[in-house]
Parts: C-alpha cells; sequence; structure tokens
C-alpha cells in the first residue's frame, strides 16, 4: 500500500493555482515566500490533529463511505474501474464530481498514473469508519433443508435424459418438461427452479449445452462424486453461484463463483446477518485485487442464485450465507436398495457408486428425502449406447447395493447388455503413430486408450484427447499440430481443478451482534455530529461581516465540507476576481459562461424565468452565438436533464467551484 512520502509526492506536482487553491482551505492563506514541502508537512500535522480525524469522519456520508471503503479494499484503483462498480448508482458527472470532492477533503489522492488510493495518514481511521457501514442483524439459527441439493442433483441428471430438449427456441421451458418436472419435484413450481439446476450443472461441467439438447459427462460426474465432502460441497455451491453468469465461458465463471463461496465462509458466520449492499461492495472490492473483476452486479446476482436454492436467507434487506446446517451430511456410506421389482430407493449419505448408478442408468420415479427411481428397459439401453459399454455395470451395481442385488435383476440386465453389444457407433479420435513409438504409446498412454484399432492405430474417447496431446508434449515428442477431422464433445475435464487464489481478506465474521437498542447508535451517533458541526459552521458564518459574493462561497465550500472549522470561514479563502454577474451586465455574463467552458473546472448556478424551478445548479455544455441572442446548453443538476435557454433572460449566472482537480 502507498506511504505518508507516496502521498506527499503526489501534492508536489500539483500545478500552483490547484495546490494553493486546497491549501487555502485547510489552513488558510498562503503566505510568501513559501516552501512547499514545508506547507505539506503542515498539512500532514492539521490532518494528525485528533479533532481534525474526527471531523473528517463525521462529515463521511453513507455513500461516500462505501466509495472510500471500495478504494480502500481494492488497493487503489483507476476512475474506469471505480466507476464500472458505481454506474448503477452514479451518473458519471455526479460521480467524478464525488471523486473530486473527496481528493479536495484530503480524504482519497490519485497518483501519478490515475490510480486514487485513500490518505495514508487518515488510513487507520478510515477503514475503521468504513466498517462501521456494514450493520449486523442476529438471525434465528433455523435447521431446515437447502431446496437445490446434492442429492436433488443426482435426480435431475437421471431427469434430464428423459427430458434433454427441455426448452423451446424462445428458451421457455416447455409445458410437458414443466409438468413432469412438478410433478416429480414437489414444490418445484417455478420455471426459474429448472433454469437454475440446469445452468448449474453447465457450469460446474457436468452437463453439456449442445444448442438442441443437453448431454450428461459421466467423467466429470464420476470426478465431482468422488471429491471428499466439504470440498465437492463447496465445489457445487461454486457451480450454483455461478450459473446466472451466462456472459461467462464455464471455466472461468466457475473460477468466479468458487472465489465468491469461499469469501462468503470466510466473512460470514452462524446466525449473523449483514446488510446485503454494504456487503456486496465489500466482497466485491476486496475480491477486485484478483485479476478478474467481481462487479457489485455479479455478486448480486450471486445472492439472488443462493437465496433461491436455499444457501442464503434474506430479511429485511440483511443476509446470511447458511451453511452450517444444511451443509451436515450424513457418511456417504449408504448402499441404494434394489428390489426384485426392478424399483429403487436411494437414502440419503448413498455412497458414491449408488448415486452415480441412479444418476446415470435408472429413470426417476419421484424425487424426496428418500428417492424412487427404477430400472427401465429403453431408459437403461439408451445409457448404454449414450455413456459407452467400457463401464463395469456389474460391478458398479455390486458396489452400489453393496452385494444385495437381486440375481433376476443382474440376469436382465446382463441380458440387455448383450443387446446393445450387436453394434457400436462411437465417436472419439484416431491417433496413429509411427511403429517405433508403439512401445511408448503401451507403457505411457495406455489407460488413455479405448481401443486399439490396429497396430500402432489407437481410438480415444473425446475426454481423453486433451490430456494425451498434453502429456506426449510433455514427453518431448514432436507437436501433432491441429487434430483434423475432430468430431468430439466439448472438453470439459478440468472446470472445477481451477481453484483461485483467494484474496487476503480481513475477515467481518469477528463482528458481533449489537444489543436491540444499540442497532443504529454509531450511524447515528455520526449523523448528529455531522448535523451539529454544520450547524456550528453556518452560526459562525452568520455572525461574520462578509459581502454577498463572499457569503455564497463560502456557503458552498461548507456544503461540501471542504471547511471544517469555524476558523477556516475567512473572507481570505474566498477566489479573487469575478464570479457573478447580474440582470442587464449581459456582457460580464457571457464571460463568465466562456470562462467555464473554457476551462471546464466550475459549475454554474443561473438564474432564468426558462429554467423549470426558477433556479439551478448546472453543467454547461455549448454555448450557441446566435447574432444578438446567444443561448448556453447545459445539463440540470442533479438530475442531468438537457436545457437550453437565453442568457439575456438570466437574471444571475454565478461560478461555482467544482473542485481543484479536474
Amino acid at each position: 500500500m502507498p506511504s505518508v512520502d507516496d502521498w506527499k509526492r503526489t501534492l508536489l506536482t500539483l500545478e500552483d493555482e490547484p495546490f494553493f487553491e486546497l491549501i487555502k482551505n485547510h489552513l488558510g492563506k498562503v503566505q510568501t515566500p513559501y516552501h512547499k514541502p514545508s506547507i505539506i508537512n503542515s498539512i500532514e500535522k492539521f490532518l494528525l490533529n485528533p479533532e481534525t480525524r474526527s471531523r473528517i469522519l463525521a462529515l463521511l456520508n453513507d455513500d461516500e463511505s462505501v466509495v472510500t471503503a471500495f478504494i480502500l479494499r481494492s488497493g487503489g484503483s483507476d476512475f474506469d474501474h471505480l466507476y464500472r462498480y458505481f454506474h448503477d448508482s452514479y451518473s458519471e458527472l455526479r460521480f467524478k464530481s464525488l471523486i473530486e470532492n473527496l481528493q479536495e477533503r484530503l480524504i482519497i489522492y490519485r497518483d501519478e498514473s490515475g490510480f486514487y488510493f485513500v490518505n495514508p495518514v487518515l488510513e487507520e481511521e478510515l477503514e475503521q469508519r468504513t466498517e462501521e457501514t456494514i450493520s449486523v442483524k442476529a438471525f434465528q439459527e433455523k435447521t431446515g433443508e437447502a431446496w437445490f441439493t446434492e442429492e436433488m442433483m443426482i435426480a435431475f441428471l437421471s431427469f434430464l435424459q428423459d427430458n434433454a430438449s427441455p426448452c423451446k427456441q424462445s428458451g421457455e421451458l416447455k409445458k410437458s418438461v414443466r409438468s413432469s418436472f412438478i410433478e416429480l419435484f414437489p414444490g418445484s413450481d417455478d420455471d426459474a427452479r429448472f433454469m437454475l439446476c440446469l445452468e448449474s450443472l453447465v457450469y460446474l461441467g457436468i452437463i453439456h449445452d449442445r444448442g438442441d439438447r443437453f448431454s450428461v459427462y459421466p467423467e466429470q460426474l464420476k470426478r465431482f462424486i468422488s471429491l471428499p465432502g466439504k470440498e465437492r460441497f463447496t465445489v457445487f455451491l461454486a457451480g450454483l453461484t455461478a450459473g446466472g453468469w451466462r456472459e461467462s465461458p464455464p471455466r472461468r465463471a466457475f473460477a468466479a463463483g468458487h472465489t465468491i463461496i469461499n469469501a462468503l465462509k470466510k466473512n460470514t458466520s452462524g446466525h449473523l446477518g449483514y446488510e446485503r449492499e454494504p456487503l456486496i461492495k465489500l466482497l466485491s472490492a476486496e475480491l477486485s485485487r484478483e485479476d478478474q473483476r467481481f462487479t457489485p452486479k455479479r455478486i448480486s446476482q450471486s445472492f439472488d442464485r443462493l437465496i433461491m436454492a436455499g444457501y442464503m436467507e434474506e430479511d429485511d434487506g440483511f443476509v446470511r450465507f447458511a451453511v452450517s446446517a444444511i451443509s451436515t451430511k450424513a457418511a456417504e456410506t449408504m448402499p441404494m436398495i434394489l428390489q426384485p421389482s426392478f424399483e429403487i430407493l436411494l437414502p440419503p449419505g448413498a455412497s458414491a457408486a449408488a448415486r452415480l448408478f441412479t444418476a446415470l442408468y435408472c429413470r426417476l420415479k419421484r424425487y424426496d428425502r428418500v428417492s424412487h427411481f427404477e430400472i427401465e428397459q429403453q431408459h437403461f439401453i439408451e445409457s448404454l449406447r449414450t455413456f459407452g459399454e467400457d463401464t463395469d455395470i456389474p460391478g458398479l451395481l455390486e458396489e452400489a447395493c453393496e452385494g444385495k442385488t437381486p440375481q433376476n435383476v443382474v440376469i436382465t440386465l446382463q441380458g440387455w447388455m448383450e443387446r446393445v453389444q450387436q453394434i457400436e457407433i462411437a465417436t472419439g479420435t484416431v491417433i496413429k503413430v509411427v511403429p517405433e513409438l508403439v512401445p511408448v504409446i503401451q507403457k505411457e498412454f495406455s489407460p488413455m486408450i479405448l481401443q486399439t484399432l490396429a497396430p500402432g492405430v489407437y481410438f480415444v474417447k473425446p475426454e481423453k484427447l486433451s490430456p494425451f496431446i498434453t502429456k506426449w508434449r510433455g514427453l518431448g515428442y514432436s507437436d501433432p499440430g491441429e487434430v483434423r477431422n475432430l468430431l468430439s464433445q466439448a472438453d470439459a475435464e478440468g472446470i472445477f481443478d481451477y481453484t483461485p487464489r483467494l484474496p487476503d481478506i480481513p475477515s467481518i465474521s469477528t463482528r458481533t451482534a449489537p444489543e436491540p437498542e444499540q442497532t443504529g447508535k454509531t450511524v447515528m451517533d455520526a449523523e448528529k455530529e455531522s448535523r451539529r458541526i454544520q450547524e456550528e459552521l453556518i452560526a459562525h458564518l452568520n455572525s461574520l461581516e462578509l459581502t454577498q459574493e463572499q457569503r455564497r462561497e463560502l456557503e458552498a465550500k461548507v456544503a461540501r465540507k471542504l471547511l471544517i472549522f469555524p476558523r477556516q470561514l475567512s473572507p481570505e479563502v474566498c477566489r479573487i476576481g469575478r464570479i457573478e454577474a447580474r440582470g442587464i451586465d449581459f456582457h460580464a455574463k457571457l464571460r463568465i459562461i466562456e470562462d467555464v467552458l473554457d476551462n471546464r473546472e466550475d459549475l454554474l448556478e443561473i438564474e432564468s424565468p426558462e429554467i423549470p424551478d426558477g433556479s439551478a445548479l448546472v453543467y454547461p455544455l455549448s454555448l450557441t452565438k446566435d447574432p444578438g441572442d446567444p443561448s448556453l446548453t447545459a445539463l440540470l443538476l442533479p438530475e442531468e436533464i438537457e436545457h437550453t435557454f437565453k442568457i439575456r433572460r438570466a437574471s444571475r449566472i454565478r461560478k461555482r467551484r467544482r473542485s481543484v482537480f479536474y
């Protein structure tokens, strides 16, 4: 992070005019001869004063705190990066004005590369103040089940094989599929729930969107099921979280989802809920230290999916990541129960083999705490043809049932398998090598070879091609180049191998829920102190003998929180030169407008009957010099409504300093 010396160097690089304008606001008029380093040391001393720091923090409102927190936690951001995260809340002009105001108040600064940082002199207090923008609230502990679970995922995969083309061309769910889904999954009466399941599995790489239908990747499912329980649960939530980001490639989206889930697990705890929007902004800033940017919109979408699936609760603007109770599972060793009627019961905590067999080879009859499946001839045969015959079905079935397999079922399945084996049509890749390299293939690559078609000619399945080529190159042999006539599935292997480095996020989970009578006390105290300071300043201003122009300018500086002590209210901090023109002084009004358009450092206060409310603060855009009757086109602030009016009809035009930084 930047040091105090870094901040001082940026002040030294300012041109004289903005430098002395900035200093004048805080220290008053600078006497000559002057020495910039000494003046900057005086500014540092001013900021180190406990009362100064107290007032700066008290005058920091919630919007300013959120922006300051983002800059602090992101480790520095340029304007485009910052605005990307706040464009939903601000127009670019309003956000630029907010940033410039924070600069003038010495809360943040911009270095030579254009990155904004929090002032290191105030960093400790600002970090504490911005932490307080996230309120906490106690939630009642719940032990209910989430709606979308790993058990439901298994049932959904079985269901999808009978409904491989569930959507119309418009993307809407087909009526027949919706009816079957509602019937087989009680309580699932919302199309959004179906799409949540579907998208989550796409982003886990377990199913693939082929455009006209969806297909299951058995190898990816096996890899998922074989993960250790806690790791698998995190991976499952990562896919769920990433499922709504249709603009992202699956691997990249999954990596982002994985990062968000880990951040939530680290930063939120059991019974505590956190204000949703501040928490989103905090996570957005913290996670954006990585190369990939995590916008508030993306994190908000993640929260919505977690809420829909039952892994996050929301109450009155507060959210709780509620996985402690619902992620606790029984030991995954239970066998499935296979009956002579070919019906199957899959209990909670079923073994990996039981889950794999039911997902790939059984038809769902009803999803429940104990789900009902059946081995149905046509479904089973289609699964064999889809997933290939290299799987040891009898061995998998034996393991899934722990040996308790009815003999009639075993004999029947064997007959169905023999029927399928009469002909096989497979899509894959043929690899040919010269005779002298055949021993290398046999020694190093045999697990990847599905079949040897002839001496030196091998057939590999699509998901094995990429590992084959990678290993071949690693052994130092010549690069095979592009694969010719490749007819394969997209390679899903490795999607959840990507575990991004999690930034070192200061955990907020150690914060305790306030007592009911203390809720919001810190925020209310800050608001009360802010009002007290501004009332004190206005009262002192009213006691001074000032010209009208001086009074208006000082009032504007108080409103912009540039002056925080009564002693700073002095005519000496006002600008010299004409900044206002009234009535029939047409040429003076024109000169003020032209000056602002030339320099782009000021706004204009304008009173005119052509303005809807009679007066407005405006950002000038252009001057139309009609012969003898020019017009000004400007944006009326804060709404930024474009408006054009005659300069002659304006009763008053006054410069309003936007910022010394422009």
